[in-house]
């Protein structure tokens, strides 16, 4: 067994696989036979955050090239993406009907639907998607104690 550095992982929902991220490659493993199912190649720099759709068959990545991700794991390709080269972002997350991802970066916090940028927000450093995938709550840098929150429904 290889032992080795990486900068992001993440269990997938239902436990059974497991995203490790090494560099700009997003390596998937299975959790019940420990075989590398998939490596996700790319991003042009730094993956630095990963998570799983609710329904476990794809993953949306993000990273220090401006680019988000959306990659089915049957297919081992991309089914959308989105980058703005001048924007590093730094989390990601997506609703629980798989319709926006939202990735927060050093410029703003971005709703994405169907690869286009749905909405903007101004400086975002922090956000959390809610555990039932209804809200996002984001602190602004800049200005203290301010928290937006967006529903998504």
């Amino acid at each position: 067994m290889c032992v080795c550095v990486v900068g992001q992982c993440c269990f997938s929902n239902g436990g059974h696989q497991f995203a490790a991220v090494q560099g700009n490659v997003i390596h998937v493993y299975s959790m019940v036979t420990y075989d590398l199912l998939v490596n996700l190649k790319g991003h042009n720099n730094r993956v630095r955050a990963v998570v799983w759709t609710d329904n476990d068959s794809e993953v949306i990545s993000c990273g220090a090239d401006g680019a988000v991700y959306e990659w089915n794991l049957a297919t081992s390709r991309r089914v959308s993406e989105n980058v703005i080269k001048q924007c590093q972002y730094n989390g990601v997350a997506v609703t629980k009907d798989m319709r926006s991802i939202v990735a927060v970066g050093s410029e703003s916090i971005k709703e994405i639907s169907d690869s286009q940028v749905d909405f903007c927000g101004d400086g975002s450093s922090i956000f959390i998607m809610s555990h039932f995938h209804v809200e996002v709550f984001t602190a602004i840098s800049g200005r203290i104690g301010k928290i937006e929150i967006l529903n998504s429904l």
